[in-house]
């Protein structure tokens, strides 16, 4: 529920989210990519009927989400996203950096690099943050889960 109501404020960032169809981009990993699922049980989609079911009837909830993705393969996407258009997105990478044990400093400069450039072409963010999974170094896992609230700060982002 909390996180239908942080996107439905995404949603009114945009004056035409109410009258005129609304495209929210899910840019993320295997997680919102549904990986193994099908596409009607994937995150994407489930995301698209619960927003239908609170009334935001013109909104479409577009898959650019890929498995295995990391941020520095976000990056390397990042204009076809841009170039279709989206009037929101909700940017959900970083656990596959994190499962390689990538340094942290990249994994936070790919995610800025991302947040600035749609931020740039007036897309708004929102940030969907990831924990480090038990198994990993407890400095590793502390500055990696902490860096989503820093970048969602730092870039007045909203942060699930």
């Amino acid at each position: 529920m909390r996180f239908l109501m942080l996107v439905a404020s995404i949603l009114m960032w945009s004056m035409t989210a109410w009258a005129a169809p609304f495209k929210l981009a899910v840019y993320g990993d295997s997680l919102a990519a549904g990986y193994r699922l099908t596409p009607p049980d994937a995150f994407y989609s489930q995301l698209e009927k619960a927003l239908h079911d609170k009334g935001y009837k013109n909104v479409s909830v577009i898959n650019f989400s890929k498995s295995g993705e990391t941020t520095s393969g976000g990056v390397k996407r990042m204009s076809s996203l841009v170039g279709s258009k989206p009037d929101g997105v909700l940017l959900e990478l970083g656990i596959n950096d994190a499962l390689r044990s990538q340094p942290i400093h990249d994994t936070e400069r790919n995610l800025k690099r991302m947040i600035e450039r749609l931020q740039q072409a007036g897309i708004p963010v929102m940030l969907i943050g990831m924990q480090v999974p038990p198994f990993q170094n407890p400095s590793y896992a502390r500055a990696f889960n902490n860096m989503y609230e820093e970048l969602a700060r730092k870039n007045g982002l909203l942060l699930y």
